[in-house]
């Protein structure tokens, strides 16, 4: 089992994945997708099955996510943000 996102507006024909995990065996029966962001999970991790808590690394099976680079891409409205936003260049247009 693994997971693959894609973006249906912009690949309407699924060539391209955003994100994907590499797959995850059978071996047991909890299993846990990890993305880059687990890192700053602050809640503490189930032991036990749960449905509160994100599953240890010892009661679940674990597999990594990939994002894979965007290098473009267009915004064609409004951008709405609740928090730090953090770039190396902007290039302003005319409005």
């Amino acid at each position: 089992m693994f997971f693959e996102l894609y973006n249906s507006t912009y690949d309407p024909t699924f060539t391209t994945p955003l994100a994907t995990t590499s797959p995850i065996t059978a071996t047991f029966w909890i299993y846990r997708f990890d993305f880059a962001s687990i890192t700053t999970y602050t809640g503490s991790f189930a032991t036990a099955p749960s449905i509160t808590e994100i599953p240890s690394e010892t009661l679940a099976e674990t597999s990594n996510g990939t994002f894979f680079e965007i290098s473009t891409f267009d915004i064609t409205g409004d951008i709405i943000m609740k928090s730090d936003l953090t770039v190396e260049n902007i290039i302003v247009g005319s409005t």
